[in-house]
């Protein structure tokens, strides 16, 4: 088949949304709180703090604060990226930000009169007068660094700095501002975030400063817990409503302004055309409303679509679909990675069809009858209690199945995936482990080193991928096809893991043989592709547990004792 030539996709950036549309609405809020701030004059110094989770849009609308605040004639508003500088020293950064701002003849001055500590004064008298103020400042900072004495004295120098850029304002003197502005605060070292707080209460709390403090709470509050040592969370909170007196937190963008950004995110990749109303509800309620989650999702298409040329085969809604499943719907997408006799899509759809009639008590009583003979059950009729019929029918089926088909927009999700003309052949692609999702980074190489598992499987075609990975991560694997194999394995030396495809006949009972006899490890897992309420049940009942997916497989088996010496 001949390749369709890729559309002109492209990647959205990750930068603080500046664009004049400003789909959400944040110079409306820039606006409220920059008339907060100008009406709080008198009350400096104090702190405002901008609360959001992660890619909420902080960034933005403190920047949106900052262009405002800059019309302003009597305000000085300094942008300091804390995250940045941490490795650097936070502490150091913001107070060298701050003050280079300043008029470079006010802070000569005031480093020239403010009596600072024996040969330091000496030395700034020296140097202030022909050096720049940003070579004065870096001086200065370099031996108050090395001098604790000297160190406390910086809150009195950057007061009188202050004080004196203040009185050389024009217009109204008294009223003039610095606002920092301090982002990404929540991306520091704990150590870095309490330096920040230190920059701000020892030696800038002084008439004059305004700062506006961009952070996720939970975060920074975890940051402050961990730096502190506080034995709970409640003091970490006590700890930062005591630097932050004043919070803002971003409001959930409404349901226009997500829509309004999601447009402007399909112009600027490419991908208007092949988004509908359906995907574009999911992408949005399915981030949770959240800008970077977002693109995020978009870049992601994009990468696969664009630049994997095996992916262009196939159409870009359906493409999308399998998106969407991979990024939200993680339990189903694992189900489409595994080699099956029915495809999961079909098997879903019928499955709504026979639950929906089963709901309602009507409708084509046939596809309850089709629902039944396709998981070889007792065909019922329509008198028997359709409750009971669900509850039989769901017992046969995937676990996620029934939390599934409650979720808004996934039945007709998967309707529209099964339908599509060119399904078939990337379901086949799919079950042979080639994922159209590109991932945002793998674990680390030696994940699983020191780890021994047997795996007891005679379907190699299921498990190859996983044990691929598993000795990619160090781990040291043996298949066994039958327990008779296994069983030889395990006489001849211990092993961690023991690891046991459901789908065997007797799977169960060869865990029972093996633990009767001594052999089985203290940890016995059991991997099939369908979870079903009944095996479920049958390893819970054995003490072990069950997975049908690698990564929650992997998971667990990071908690894994390790350290048995198998002869191979």
């Amino acid at each position: 088949m001949a390749l369709a030539p890729p559309p002109p996709l492209a990647l959205l950036g990750d930068s603080p949304h500046a664009a004049a549309s400003d789909p959400l609405g944040f110079s409306e809020l820039a606006e409220d709180l920059a008339q907060l701030i100008l009406g709080s004059r008198g009350a400096t110094p104090f702190t405002l703090g901008v609360e959001a989770s992660w890619g909420m849009g902080k960034s933005t609308l403190m920047g949106r604060l900052h262009e405002r605040l800059e019309r302003e004639p009597a305000v000085t508003p300094v942008w300091f990226n804390a995250w940045t500088a941490d490795n650097n020293g936070v502490l150091e950064g913001l107070l060298k930000t701050v003050l280079n701002e300043m008029d470079p003849n006010v802070l000569r001055r005031a480093l020239r009169n403010h009596r600072l500590m024996g040969w330091l004064r000496v030395f700034v008298s020296l140097v202030a007068g022909w050096l720049r103020v940003s070579s004065v400042v870096n001086e200065v900072w370099d031996r108050v660094a090395v001098d604790p004495r000297a160190r406390n004295e910086l809150r009195g120098l950057v007061e009188q700095a202050v004080t004196a850029w203040r009185d050389k304002q024009a217009g109204v003197p008294e009223d003039a501002l610095l606002c920092v502005f301090v982002d990404d605060l929540d991306r520091c070292t704990p150590g870095g975030v309490l330096e920040v707080f230190e920059a701000m209460k020892l030696y800038m709390s002084v008439p004059g400063f305004v700062f506006v403090v961009g952070y996720d709470r939970d975060i920074v509050a975890d940051l402050i817990h961990q730096s502190k040592g506080y034995s709970d969370a409640i003091r970490s909170q006590d700890y930062l409503e005591k630097i932050i007196q004043t919070t803002f937190r971003i409001p959930r963008s409404s349901r226009p302004h997500s829509e309004a950004l999601l447009q402007q995110c399909l112009d600027g990749s490419g991908t208007t055309a092949m988004f509908g109303d359906a995907e574009r509800l999911l992408v949005i309620e399915r981030n949770a409303r959240n800008p970077r989650r977002m693109k995020r999702f978009l870049n992601g298409f994009v990468l696969s679509y664009g630049l994997d040329a095996q992916w262009r085969e196939f159409s870009p809604e359906t493409l999308i679909r399998v998106h969407l499943l991979y990024m939200y719907f993680k339990p189903f997408s694992d189900l489409l990675e595994r080699p099956a006799e029915r495809d999961p899509a079909h098997e879903f759809v019928e499955y709504l069809a026979a639950r929906d009639v089963l709901r309602r008590r009507t409708g084509d009583w046939s596809r309850v009858q089709q629902a039944f003979l396709s998981h070889q059950l007792p065909v019922p009729d329509d008198e028997a209690n359709h409750d009971a019929l669900l509850a039989q029918l769901e017992e046969n089926l995937p676990v996620a199945f029934k939390s599934l088909a409650a979720q808004d927009g996934f039945g007709s999700l998967i309707e529209s995936l099964a339908t599509a003309e060119d399904w078939p052949a990337l379901r086949d692609q799919l079950a042979e482990g080639r994922s159209p999702v590109v991932s945002g980074g793998g674990e680390p190489t030696e994940r699983f080193a020191g780890l021994s598992v047997i795996w007891l499987e005679n379907q190699m075609a299921i498990i190859r991928p996983s044990v691929s990975d598993l000795q990619e991560g160090g781990a040291f694997v043996l298949v066994a096809p039958d327990i008779e194999q296994a069983r030889i394995i395990l006489e001849h030396g211990p092993v961690d893991v023991l690891i046991s495809g459901l789908a065997r006949t007797k799977a169960l009972d060869d865990v029972r043989a093996l633990r009767a006899d001594g052999l089985a490890p203290a940890t016995v897992l059991f991997f099939t592709s369908r979870v079903t309420p009944r095996l479920q049940a049958a390893a819970v009942a054995l003490g072990t547990e069950v997975f049908s997916s690698p990564d929650e497989l992997f998971r667990r088996l990071d908690r894994a004792p390790r350290g048995a010496q198998p002869r191979a």
